[in-house]
């Protein structure tokens, strides 16, 4: 049940994400009204949600020998439009895209369960600026890890393929009477696994 409701904060998030990173810079125009100056708060904002963002891609790049172009971790404006960052790759099988497209959010996600896990282990010890800056890292990794439209390209055709493949298969199994039985590996039900997934479920309320 934790599990679900994990995937369901997620899927949510992310669909939410985009439009809460669009009100932010709205609010900062209608306060600040320079554009250098909206830029430059809006990018040290959410920089170190984009330096993880970035960094993921060009690692798992660089791990799966895929060419590597320009990196750019610093604003540019584009067709009146903001952009964080960007690392640009050549042109891969569509396995290897996808690994490098996807790399934000599961290295998003790793990173949030790792700040979730220090603060439940910590938080009575921690002094209020330091939940404050982890509470800030947790928001801003959790709207800057999901895969933006460029980094889909090429990557969301391939999943959709695998994915009615897979149903093809599957239905052709079931109509011929196979029957799958299936439990979730013992580390994921173990108790303090559980917990820890209770409190992510808690603090992923929070952006």
């Amino acid at each position: 049940m934790f599990y679900f409701f994990l995937l369901l904060e997620i899927i949510l998030l992310g669909l939410v994400s985009s439009g809460l990173q669009k009100n932010i810079l709205y609010f900062l125009q209608r306060v600040l009204k320079s554009r250098n100056a909206v830029m430059i708060v809006y990018a040290s904002l959410f920089f170190p949600g984009v330096l993880l963002h970035e960094l993921s891609h060009f690692l798992v790049a660089a791990i799966l020998l895929i060419p590597i172009g320009q990196i750019n971790l610093l604003p540019s404006i584009e067709e009146d439009q903001i952009h964080l960052g960007r690392v640009t790759i050549g042109k891969v099988d569509p396995i290897r895209r996808a690994a490098s497209g996807l790399a934000p959010l599961f290295i998003g996600l790793a990173s949030l369960a790792g700040i979730v896990l220090f603060l439940s282990t910590n938080f009575s010890i921690l002094p209020w600026w330091k939940i404050v800056l982890f509470v800030y890292l947790l928001f801003i990794i959790s709207n800057s890890m999901f895969p933006s439209r460029q980094d889909w390209s090429g990557t969301l055709e391939f999943f959709i393929a695998i994915a009615v493949v897979f149903l093809l298969i599957l239905g052709v199994l079931f109509f011929i009477g196979f029957r799958f039985s299936y439990s979730l590996p013992t580390f994921l039900t173990d108790t303090e696994t559980v917990e820890i997934i209770k409190k992510i479920d808690l603090l992923l309320l929070v952006p």
